[in-house]
């Protein structure tokens, strides 16, 4: 998904420690291509962000399912921690801070610390998910004497020469989930279930919860959230406003808009004022409860972001409005999930901002109508 959203980062909580120590499992798995065997201790890198995350989940879900007595461990930067940690398939969570104080010095020895305690837990197999050199240093750190990522484009910043083993995807895996299950072709996983498991998390489900039935919208809660941190993913408040009143007189919803930090906050203010009272606004949320609202709500409409992408895990019907990104490979992953784009050449451009001179409004965005994502909530819901 490239560079990820600044609202997403916003999100994160306090910082994760270990998962659920384990004693090393007597595990022989079979072995593969070149004779060498997967091992029992399986490490998946996919640092950041929230929606890419995400959609590495599958993988996790995968690698259980084929190897349930399996050591499985995953290294993460501290936002997406917020959702892994306690996940019921893993057995380890190592957090590796993205963001430290005190210059090159502090981060070397913070890195360092992490990298100690990931190799400690033994792992064999590394699965890198992320492809970048960050992923790489941490594949190869982890001790791990298979390292299994990405060859062609997926691998970017040398991210190759960690590697012990790369893998191509087909042409067929034309989504990013499609394209991460790919890597199990290494360890002989072929064409697995694709599968998003979470965590539940009980005190912040009774938030949502108490929060829910104060607002009298129990059952029929219809989470919008209209900030990005690219500008190019941002539809505009007045339309996520004018698209709340449309679903509660149309629909019997009860609009419910989501922020992280004050300049989404303002955008739900501005939304809320067009919404012409249809609209309420959330409470703060962090990503663990935004994941219990969700799994409350009966919908979702918002941009190329992690709680779109958080959304479509839970399995509650979704709209993605698109711009810059493109939603083949990015869009919401699921059979209820829709994306909307409007038909202009310039798309997608994988920018954060409009490249095109004295541009200052988003065509991409601009030209998603409401009556279009109306008509793509109505077909999600079906």
């Amino acid at each position: 998904m490239g560079a990820k959203a600044e609202s997403d980062a916003e999100r994160q909580g306090a910082g994760v420690s270990g998962g659920p120590e384990k004693p090393a499992p007597d595990v022989k798995l079979p072995r593969y291509g070149d004779g060498t065997s997967c091992g029992g201790r399986i490490l998946i890198v996919r640092l950041s962000a929230i929606g890419d995350g995400l959609h590495s989940l599958p993988v996790l879900s995968a690698l259980r399912a084929a190897y349930p007595r399996a050591f499985i461990g995953w290294a993460a930067h501290e936002a997406l921690s917020e959702l892994l940690r306690g996940h019921p398939q893993l057995d380890a969570l190592h957090v590796v801070p993205r963001k430290i104080s005190g210059g090159p010095t502090a981060a070397l020895k913070a890195w360092r610390k992490s990298l100690r305690e990931i190799r400690a837990a033994g792992y064999d197999t590394a699965l890198d998910l992320q492809g970048l050199a960050k992923s790489g240093i941490v594949a190869l750190g982890s001790g791990a004497g298979r390292r299994i990522g990405f060859g062609g484009e997926e691998s970017r910043e040398l991210n190759w020469a960690f590697m012990t083993e790369r893998i191509v995807p087909s042409e067929r895996a034309e989504h990013v989930v499609d394209r991460n299950l790919e890597l199990l072709r290494a360890l002989g996983i072929e064409r697995p279930e694709t599968r998003f498991v979470l965590g539940a998390f009980e005190e912040e489900g009774r938030l949502m919860s108490d929060f829910l039935e104060t607002t009298g919208a129990s059952s029929r809660a219809a989470v919008l959230s209209p900030g990005a941190g690219w500008a190019s993913k941002r539809w505009p408040p007045a339309r996520y406003g004018r698209l709340a009143a449309r679903l509660k007189s149309e629909l019997g919803l009860a609009p419910i808009l989501v922020w992280a930090g004050k300049a989404e906050r303002d955008m739900c203010e501005e939304a809320a004022a067009e919404s012409g009272g249809a609209a309420t606004i959330a409470p703060p949320t962090g990503l663990r409860e935004l994941k219990e609202l969700l799994a409350r709500s009966r919908l979702f409409v918002g941009g190329d972001t992690g709680p779109l992408h958080l959304a479509a895990a839970v399995g509650i019907p979704c709209v993605g409005i698109y711009g810059s990104s493109d939603e083949r490979r990015n869009g919401p992953y699921g059979r209820r999930c829709r994306a909307v784009a409007a038909g202009v050449s310039c798309r997608p451009c994988w920018k954060p901002a409009c490249p095109l001179a004295g541009s200052d409004r988003m065509a991409c965005m601009a030209g998603v109508s409401e009556e279009a994502a109306i008509a793509a909530v109505r077909e999600a819901l079906g």
